[in-house]
């Protein structure tokens, strides 16, 4: 997730030397260029884990109640040594809004649960143990409202036409991961609590006439219900709406759907903007760190400020005044926007993190990749390509980069922290986004960067649809040549 705020640090830094002047992007033609063969990638059963091998959902959503309810069948796999009379649920909507778990059944059975102190997390009896390397299937039934609100899970209106972002609403099994539990409060928003396996995951939802869906997966429809399928996901997110139109494209070979809010078909700014962004920052991804592991990206503009990742799938936030988007944008800003929750489809998405707990992983390579890597390139929608950087700023990006690292990094510099460990949210932003992305072009100089893409290019085909940790990624870049003196400037 990135808010628009938190764009553009080295840009004001810059500004506290030198006027600076934006530049509007360019066009930039579709490219096909050959990738790299990826073996196809089925989810493995992680050792010493609990876990879900398949989700199937049957939702519907009440357009005249503003109600999103339904049931969840989840198909739970234990393959660790350890038998289990219980089990944890994660449901946020008991948080962000009216939420409640209606009922959950092994088979026939009912369950006894229990609503742990933070709200979203459910402790749930099973009938009987969940023995070594055996399964079980769980029911869970649900109902919450979709608040009035500008956020990832809420909905908006305009002169009648509504979109409903429906993230965070689905309950989902806790994470289990060496021998423990991990259930992290729920954060409202600006920052993620959630450390999810890859799952396979089927939806059906009930949707009001005239409406569209847009999933992590691949959609399709009959009437007034849409299925929405998806393989090795992290979480289940839809759209819904009766204001989205559609522009596709390709990339290496990967379709891109942007949906934009058709108030803003005429914002041809806006539509370049982002197209271009797409197009460059998927195409430096898929070269400097491996092959894109889903069938399609779908770019999804919604109402908060910001963005949001989920697998398959970003929600681009504009918060601006209802009408032309082409009054308000910043081409600069929105660009790299686009490109660092594209990059989450990498680093979250493909390699998975506890975002709670060591946000840096996946926030800081996000940052980098978009504000660093794409938004430095040569690339034609890239704001600042670092041969005209001089020209712009005046002065070199190198020199610029220096600066931000001298006056960001201290002796109290620590991006490894969880969310609860900062005194701020903006203390928290700083860290995990702007100094760890600092790290990362520091290894990046220090290493040479053709050691360092190896290094991402390792990490990234080791932990793609798994999950990775702090360590392992150090790990793998002090293989590379990544020295301690600057790996614990920042991790402490």
């Amino acid at each position: 997730m990135k808010k628009i705020g938190m764009i553009f640090m080295s840009i004001a830094i810059c500004a506290m030397v030198t006027g600076c002047t934006k530049e509007p992007a360019q066009k930039t033609e579709t490219t096909n260029e050959p990738t790299e063969t990826v073996p196809k990638i089925e989810q493995a059963a992680e050792n010493q884990s609990i876990y879900v091998e398949e989700y199937n959902m049957e939702y519907q959503l009440d357009e005249a109640a503003r109600i999103l309810s339904g049931k969840t069948e989840m198909v739970i796999q234990n393959n660790t040594d350890t038998a289990f009379s219980e089990i944890y649920i994660r449901y946020f909507p008991a948080v962000s809004s009216d939420g409640n778990i209606l009922s959950a059944k092994e088979e026939t059975k009912e369950l006894a649960i229990k609503q742990e102190k933070d709200a979203s997390t459910i402790l749930v009896k099973l009938s009987k143990e969940l023995l070594p390397q055996n399964s079980t299937k769980i029911e869970i039934e649900t109902k919450t409202t979709v608040p009035n609100q500008t956020e990832r899970f809420g909905y908006y209106s305009n002169h009648g036409k509504h979109i409903y972002q429906l993230s965070f609403c689905f309950p989902q099994l806790g994470m289990f991961d060496q021998e423990e539990w991990i259930l992290h409060p729920y954060i409202t928003h600006g920052a993620e609590c959630t450390f999810n396996r890859c799952s396979n995951y089927n939806l059906t939802l009930d949707i009001p006439e005239g409406y569209q869906a847009v999933g992590t997966g691949d959609e399709k429809r009959e009437k007034n219900t849409v299925t929405i399928q998806g393989k090795n996901l992290r979480e289940m997110a839809v759209v819904v709406s009766d204001m989205l139109e559609c522009d596709s494209f390709e990339v290496n070979g990967t379709k891109i759907n942007h949906y934009y809010l058709n108030e803003n078909k005429n914002s041809d700014n806006y539509m370049k903007c982002i197209r271009e962004a797409a197009k460059d920052s998927f195409q430096i991804y898929t070269k400097y760190i491996g092959k894109y592991v889903y069938t399609e990206l779908d770019i999804v503009q919604c109402k908060f400020s910001g963005g949001m990742e989920y697998p398959g799938l970003i929600m681009l936030g504009t918060d601006f005044h209802k009408g032309d988007v082409d009054k308000y944008l910043d081409a600069d800003e929105y660009s790299i926007l686009t490109a660092h929750e594209i990059a989450h489809e990498w680093f979250y998405g493909a390699v998975g993190n506890d975002q709670y707990k060591e946000a840096w992983l996946d926030e800081g390579l996000a940052t980098f990749l978009g504000d660093i890597l794409y938004g430095n390139s040569e690339t034609k929608s890239a704001p600042n390509p670092a041969s005209k950087y001089k020209k712009k700023y005046g002065m070199e990006y190198a020199d610029m980069k220096d600066m931000e690292i001298t006056q960001m990094v201290t002796t109290d510099t620590k991006i490894n922290g969880a969310y609860d460990e900062y005194a701020s949210p903006e203390d928290y932003a700083e860290n995990t986004y702007d100094r760890a992305s600092l790290l990362f072009y520091e290894l990046k100089t220090s290493m040479g960067e053709q050691n360092f893409k190896k290094a991402l290019q390792e990490y990234y085909k080791t932990y793609r649809l798994k999950e990775a940790y702090g360590q392992d990624l150090i790990d793998i870049l002090k293989k590379y040549g990544a020295k301690d003196t600057i790996l614990e400037k920042y991790i402490k």
